[in-house]
């Protein structure tokens, strides 16, 4: 949709019909603590004379209950008050529970920093800014993948009688999220494929070490004692574990594919690759990819490496693919030893808890190690 479709609707005022305004924090839905809040109500007068809108016309509406994108319609008031939702837009506000909210404001109050939301109010009210703004907002529920929307806010019906502000907006929303995560996936593909190139991991270890992952961290949030875990923790732990080792790009091909074991200087050179992993990852956006970089080695009784880290000083994200990836190992046939089954796989984990691993994930663990023993079975080199 091009900015040209944008040109405000010119109407017969006398067949606006006016439209009652909220009023107070209460009816808007949003907290006492905010100095915006107090500044909507100290305006409220400027409110009422800004909110006279309009009922928007049938004809109107009924052509955007069918658009391909989540339109509505606002009033010009300083809450932005809902007065028109196309079936996509009530949708979308369904599906991270905003639909209570009568006003915009009060949709994303919770979603998006104060800053954003004073940016939003102040150009739609200017006419430097054309009565227009155009922003990203990140919406986020504990049940869904966060969502990051581009929100584009036009003047729907021009203020008449020389007041200078619209006194409605036209507001359509671009989903954006899977644009983004595609871009950090090819990010994280590129990586991974030249770290497979000098590591004698297969690729088969790393997509193993991926859905353990993730298996795992489903069923953390299924416990429901781990607030953190929630649906982007498991969607993005399911594909960044595979990062864990992208720091040997910097360890001599000597060392990797040494068939003996490693003397004292050696092992010293290979202790460095979760520091150049996480520096290799320093950059991407999503933390995660370098916690679990940095800190896999590391040991719940502080005894691991690169800086002997204890206990929940860890990332949770590590703790989980330390389980993972030393489950894996044990289950892979090396030069150096033979592949052990998953039931001693997992009793030589159980009986690391509280020193190598996290006691409360081992736990969880054991309980869905089934889970672990299916993913190695269909995923073997």
């Amino acid at each position: 949709m091009s900015e040209e479709d944008l040109e405000p609707l010119e109407l017969d005022d006398e067949n606006l019909d006016s439209f009652e305004t909220i009023e107070t924090v209460e009816e808007l839905g949003l907290s006492e603590d905010s100095g915006l809040l107090e500044e909507l109500e100290e305006d409220g007068a400027e409110c009422e004379a800004l909110g006279e809108a309009f009922n928007p016309p049938s004809w109107l509406t009924t052509s955007y209950e069918k658009m391909p994108e989540p339109i509505a319609i606002v009033d010009g008031s300083l809450s932005l008050t809902y007065l028109y939702q196309n079936p996509l837009f009530r949708k979308f506000l369904e599906r991270y529970s905003l639909g209570a909210h009568r006003s915009l404001i009060a949709s994303i109050w919770n979603q998006v920093d104060k800053s954003v939301v004073e940016a939003l109010r102040q150009a739609t009210h200017d006419p430097d800014s054309g009565f227009s703004w155009k922003g990203e907002i990140h919406i986020k529920t504990r049940d869904t993948l966060t969502a990051l929307i581009k929100l584009h806010m036009y003047p729907f019906i021009e203020e008449s009688g020389g007041r200078g502000g619209p006194r409605a907006f036209w507001i359509y929303l671009e989903d954006i999220t899977a644009e983004r995560q595609q871009l950090q996936r090819d990010y994280i593909d590129a990586l991974l494929k030249a770290s497979l190139q000098k590591d004698n991991d297969t690729g088969k270890h790393v997509t193993r070490v991926n859905r353990y992952s993730q298996h795992l961290a489903e069923a953390l949030y299924n416990d429901g004692r781990w607030p953190r875990v929630d649906r982007d923790f498991i969607e993005d732990i399911s594909y960044l574990a595979a990062m864990h080792d992208v720091g040997k790009i910097g360890i001599s091909e000597a060392i990797l594919y040494k068939p003996g074991p490693l003397n004292e200087q050696e092992w010293k050179e290979m202790r460095e690759h979760p520091i150049i992993g996480a520096l290799i990852l320093s950059s991407y956006p999503i933390k995660m990819a370098q916690e679990i970089a940095k800190s896999h080695h590391e040991k719940w009784n502080g005894s691991g490496y690169p800086y002997n880290l204890s206990e929940t000083n860890i990332p949770l994200s590590a703790r989980i693919v330390t389980i993972a990836d030393v489950y894996d190992a044990l289950r892979m046939r090396r030069s150096y030893k033979p592949g052990f089954d998953h039931k001693v796989s997992v009793s030589r984990i159980a009986d690391d808890a509280g020193t190598h691993f996290d006691p409360d994930l081992v736990g969880v663990f054991v309980a869905m190690a089934e889970d672990f023993r299916r993913i190695f079975d269909s995923n073997e080199d």
